[in-house]
């Protein structure tokens, strides 16, 4: 098991594995320094309190603005297709855009503290003809660039910030995802109050602003359908029996009107109106780019949204009578388990934003690759695998891989049959240069598991020192390479594994 605390001994290697993050926080905490030193050389002719208060407040107009650069997904998706994208911390925009959103917060706070003390001694001293209401919420200091509105404005950054970083907190999000996606909408009003608050934050946040309004106009539905048309929901496959709900997994099968342009791994935003008007959520495509006429998405239910999509299907299917004409329910045998699976044949409309690129490349530019995946982690690698036996096939000179490990840890079957299904035809046809390896952490072998024809089965969790240790070994003259798609405590024991065998190791972000 993964330790909490992160040993510095890790440290250089980690800064290895993310030197384009590690690079941009630098940048970032850099750029914040120059600007309280801009600050400090422009107003050192001020008193203490007001110079640390125009410190700490400089580096905000850059926060302020910066943070939106880390959301535009139109852009980076765009980015991606670039040879320069290896450059820029793509993959890890949510993470730097956390870590602004938490210096918005600790120089939000020092800067109204330094204000609310200062305002304090003017009052005691005298300095103020005004009572500490007007004081603190009212216009008689005279600051801010727009009716002397700074008070007033500051307070109501402040609040809304600290709501935007609880709401964004994990634990909050992973509940009460709508909280977060509405209180994320209080940012709007942010922009507004910042252009009334400070002087200079216009200068710096005009090109942001002006991309973001962009997005979102490209992004809004008739924009969107008109560009790349509409999405419809064709069928809905169940990948659990009615009898087994231990695992909820459910396929959408979604045709357009126009071709749709990907690459393997790639995610779209899904937005189902009978479900939710206004939630949209990201999933990953789990057909490869090769199948241009439909894509298909792979859902589990672990949320209360995916929960609600997964039971609005499952209603559709168990109905007695079906609505005539718009929903057809059939039942497939699956050959091997013995057990009958549910399919619809629907006709719904659905909101689709994207496809948006992710940088699935490097992963299959190199002689050996380790491909680790865990539970429904397992759905980028359905594209990515099925496009690089075809990219194979048609000998394309990107693809230098001449052995592909792919590790996959479930806890069953249940729900993933389709997956493993896939892996032993894949195999199947490409074993001189794809191995897979299955490993089932809470079942017993059975005759549905044994008829697995893969490389490798077990029944326990893998030891990933020993386990990538001895896939390395196999590849002796050349570095292997692990990726891992999984949950952060699993990816968190890859990485101790790799740091012990000195392997390089990237986490796709899906």
């Amino acid at each position: 098991m993964p330790s909490n605390s992160f040993p510095l001994i890790r440290l250089p290697r980690y800064c290895l594995n993310n030197w384009q993050l590690v690079t941009a926080a630098i940048l970032l905490l850099l750029a914040n320094i120059g600007m309280s030193m801009w600050a400090f050389i422009e107003c050192s002719n001020f008193d203490k309190l007001l110079l640390a208060a125009k410190m700490t407040g400089r580096p905000l107009n850059l926060d302020c603005s910066i943070v939106l650069v880390f959301v535009l997904r139109k852009t980076f998706s765009a980015c991606r297709r670039w040879r320069i994208s290896r450059l820029l911390p793509i993959e890890q925009s949510i993470r730097l855009h956390s870590l602004t959103g938490c210096l918005i917060c600790v120089l939000g706070l020092a800067h109204s503290l330094v204000h609310i003390v200062r305002t304090g001694l003017l009052l005691s001293s005298g300095g103020l003809a005004c009572s500490p209401v007007a004081a603190y919420l009212g216009t008689c200091l005279r600051i801010g660039w727009v009716g002397w509105a700074a008070s007033p404005t500051g307070v109501a950054l402040l609040v809304i910030s600290l709501i935007i970083a609880a709401t964004a907190n994990p634990a909050v999000r992973s509940r009460l995802f709508k909280t977060f996606q509405y209180a994320h909408l209080l940012y709007y009003p942010f922009l507004v109050l910042c252009i009334l608050h400070a002087r200079y934050y216009w200068l710096f946040a005009l090109i942001p602003l002006s991309m973001l309004l962009l997005e979102q106009l490209l992004g809004a539905r008739p924009v969107h359908e008109l560009l790349h048309g509409k999405f419809t929901i064709e069928a809905v496959n169940f990948h659990a029996p009615r009898h087994d709900e231990s695992t909820q997994v459910v396929e959408l099968v979604m045709r357009t009107e126009r071709r749709v342009a990907f690459s393997p791994g790639a995610y779209v935003y899904i937005n189902l109106p009978a479900v939710s008007h206004f939630e949209f959520h990201p999933f990953t495509i789990s057909s490869p780019p090769e199948r241009c006429d439909a894509i298909t998405v792979h859902i589990q239910a672990v949320g209360p949204w995916t929960r609600r999509l997964y039971d609005h299907f499952r209603a559709m299917a168990e109905a007695k009578q079906p609505e005539a004409g718009r929903v057809t329910v059939a039942t497939k045998r699956h050959p091997t388990a013995g057990e009958d699976y549910d399919s619809l044949v629907v006709c719904e409309r659905v909101f689709v934003e994207g496809p948006y690129e992710v940088h699935t490349k490097p992963s299959w530019s190199h002689k050996h690759v380790i491909m680790v995946s865990a539970g429904i982690g397992v759905t980028p690698y359905a594209s990515i695998l099925r496009s690089l036996v075809h990219r194979r096939a048609e000998q394309d000179s990107q693809v230098r891989c001449r052995r592909v490990d792919f590790v996959w840890v479930a806890r069953s079957l249940n729900g993933f049959r389709w997956f493993a299904d896939l892996l032993q035809e894949l195999e199947a046809d490409n074993a001189d240069w794809l191995k897979m390896h299955l490993f089932l952490t809470r079942v017993k072998p059975d005759s549905a598991t044994r008829e697995l024809n893969l490389s490798h089965v077990t029944y326990n969790r893998p030891d990933w020192t020993e386990l990538l240790g001895k896939l390395s070994d196999t590849m002796p003259d050349c570095r292997s390479w692990v990726y891992t798609c999984a949950s952060p405590l699993l990816a968190d024991c890859v990485a101790n594994a790799c740091w012990s065998l000195l392997l390089p190791h990237r986490t796709h972000s899906f």
